[in-house]
């Protein structure tokens, strides 16, 4: 077995408790009692999905609102995935782990407040994620990105505290397991489509490994850029598949992941491997 988590670093799944309050939530929306669940069999799929994204937005909206996720129940999934370690079942699967760049520009950018958003609204934003580290992280990134704006850098932030920073965790728990070993990759090539708003967003990472921009131009564009994108990571991901080993001719030698060189492969017009890209990032979110 080999796995490939993409932008999606589950570190834990959610309680009972947690899944039970989003279950009555949800029933609540469609007038369904906990003791008349068989009446969900005779309601259209939409009406379904139509509750969830009301129960949703009503606890909160977005990824503030409701989880719905994997639980841990103590049977089917016996324990948290990689909390507070890597799980011993899975110790000799090579795991292949990243997260593009600019993660959360594809769910922001038709959000009223993306393009005003002010210097103090960012401050007050990253706040809610960091605490007292905010005046530190928007220097680091207002270094990195100097041409961001401040809706752009929350977007940033608000990705890298997610997708970056779980990455990041799993692959030191996976390392020090001194099993299978762990590879991590950083996308940042940016798409030029929609005058490149979205830059590099969720999700741009898939027609690459897929080999597929053919089918998704209207993300990708069809640039030789692009080509060349896709042919390193397809090759990277087959050679992957094959052997639990990503490296292959398309790309540079690709170490795997430890804590002493945190080795990852940087996907953009030619790809190349880079230690601790975001080190700063990494070292303040980790409170070190």
């Amino acid at each position: 077995h080999r796995a490939i988590i993409q932008s999606g670093p589950a570190l834990t799944g959610i309680s009972a408790r947690s899944a039970t309050k989003a279950a009555n939530a949800i029933l609540t929306e469609l007038g369904i009692d906990k003791d008349n669940l068989d009446l969900l069999q005779h309601i259209p799929a939409q009406k379904i999905l139509d509750a969830v994204q009301s129960a949703t937005l009503r606890a909160g909206g977005g990824f503030a609102g409701l989880r719905l996720a994997p639980v841990v129940d103590g049977d089917v999934l016996p324990r948290d995935p990689f909390t507070p370690t890597a799980p011993e079942v899975s110790r000799n699967v090579p795991i292949l782990i990243g997260w593009n760049k600019d993660e959360m520009t594809i769910f922001n950018t038709s959000a009223p407040w993306f393009g005003s958003l002010t210097d103090d609204q960012l401050s007050s934003r990253v706040e809610t994620i960091v605490g007292d580290k905010t005046v530190a992280l928007l220097k680091v990134y207002r270094d990195m990105y100097p041409d961001y704006s401040p809706s752009y850098t929350f977007n940033a932030i608000l990705g890298d505290s997610r997708m970056f920073s779980g990455s990041v965790t799993l692959s030191e728990r996976k390392a020090a397991q001194h099993g299978a070993p762990v590879y991590q990759y950083y996308l940042t090539w940016e798409t030029p489509v929609a005058d490149g708003v979205l830059k590099s967003p969720h999700t741009l990472d898939i027609p690459f490994m897929f080999n597929n921009v053919d089918l998704a131009a209207a993300l990708t564009g069809d640039s030789a850029e692009a080509r060349s994108l896709e042919h390193q990571m397809s090759s990277s991901w087959i050679a992957f598949a094959r052997t639990g080993n990503p490296n292959n001719p398309a790309v540079p030698n690709w170490p795997a992941y430890d804590t002493r060189h945190r080795a990852v492969m940087v996907f953009n017009v030619e790809a190349h491997v880079v230690n601790d890209p975001l080190a700063r990032v990494r070292s303040i979110l980790a409170g070190e």
